[in-house]
């Protein structure tokens, strides 16, 4: 249902058909970064948020790098004497080291997540608030202030654990089909586990404003089949940049800018968007 108090949709990003939308949705993801230049108050908050990233993944880096070669030699068995026992756990030493390294940069995305969350409300809550011109027609008190922080950690860790979980099952089962068709498990892997985190990242991508404007979680949930194409163009570039540290906050911006076309094309709802007045996008 059209909001009415929002202009005529000219501008919905899920395209005429799904190829439109997909590729709006690649373009979108890069949407954070003109507003960043543009206004003040997201660039202040998307600086604060990437600091406050940064410094997370400096200690992570640091702990990985002090406990990776114990991790690992405490996993590897005696080095043999023969040149192909000597071959295999050099192998097998750098995969471990790979392996390692891969899981703890994932569980520092995990726990850097529901940790920055109510940095990354308040640059959803600027960008929008950029976007439409205005602010929204209620504002909290503080109480409802503190509770909406704790129900956003709350969630973000949720979506954190979803994402693993999900990752995991895909791995799992990609690997057991893979043992008997090496390409199929291979695919299913690559393919649906690539797609999954895009569709996840998305999804955490236009959750912000909806937590922000107290979006129910029914109508959340139904965001992504009705708007798949462009949550997966839009995931599939926003995942690359939620892992590096300085463009991870823009990912909020520019799914905060994405949520706000669906909003104006009638697609996504923000209750306390209704009744407030338009000044018109920015860009």
């Amino acid at each position: 249902m059209t909001d009415p108090a929002m202009p005529e949709a000219h501008d919905d990003p899920t395209g005429k058909n799904p190829a439109a939308g997909f590729w709006s949705g690649v373009k979108a993801a890069f949407g954070g970064f003109g507003l960043v230049r543009k206004d003040g108050r997201v660039l202040r908050w998307t600086l604060l948020a990437t600091a406050v990233y940064l410094v997370l993944w400096a200690i992570a880096l640091y702990l990985v790098a002090r406990y990776d070669d114990r991790v690992v030699n405490e996993l590897l068995w005696p080095r043999g004497p023969a040149w192909w026992e000597s071959t295999l756990w050099e192998i097998a030493r750098g995969l471990l080291y790979l392996v390692f390294w891969l899981a703890a940069l994932l569980v520092t995305f995990v726990i850097a997540l529901p940790v920055i969350s109510p940095l990354f409300a308040f640059v959803s809550e600027a960008a929008e608030t950029a976007y439409f011109g205005t602010e929204v027609s209620h504002r909290s008190n503080p109480a409802e202030l503190a509770i909406e922080l704790v129900r956003g950690v709350v969630r973000s860790a949720g979506l954190a654990i979803t994402h693993v979980a999900g990752s995991g099952a895909i791995w799992l089962i990609g690997t057991a089909i893979g043992l008997f068709l090496p390409p199929v498990g291979t695919a299913i892997t690559v393919v649906v586990g690539g797609a999954w985190s895009a569709l996840w990242i998305a999804m955490t991508g236009v959750s912000w404003p909806m937590e922000n404007n107290r979006t129910p979680l029914p109508r959340q949930l139904r965001v992504l089949p009705e708007n798949f194409p462009v949550l997966l163009g839009f995931g599939l570039i926003a995942q690359v940049l939620a892992w590096i540290p300085f463009t991870a906050p823009i990912t909020v911006v520019s799914g905060t800018l994405l949520a706000c076309r669906l909003h104006r094309a009638g697609r996504l709802e923000l209750p306390l968007r209704i009744g407030s007045t338009v000044v018109g996008p920015v860009g």
